[in-house]
């Protein structure tokens, strides 16, 4: 996975990124990181909308 590329990429950091850092300087456990990349707006939204649903 690669943050500042084209695609769109949902990133959990405390279990991806920060994990290294101590657990109290992480980020909460139910922060999501969003990039969003070139597709399509209306696809973006109903990949969300999907994602959420089943949640």
């Amino acid at each position: 996975m690669s943050l500042g590329g084209v695609d769109s990429l949902i990133q959990h950091p405390a279990a991806l990124t920060h994990r290294p850092v101590p657990a109290e300087a992480r980020p909460a456990a139910n922060v999501l990181r969003i990039s969003v990349g070139l597709e399509s707006v209306e696809d973006l939204k109903a990949d969300l909308d999907q994602a959420f649903a089943q949640v």
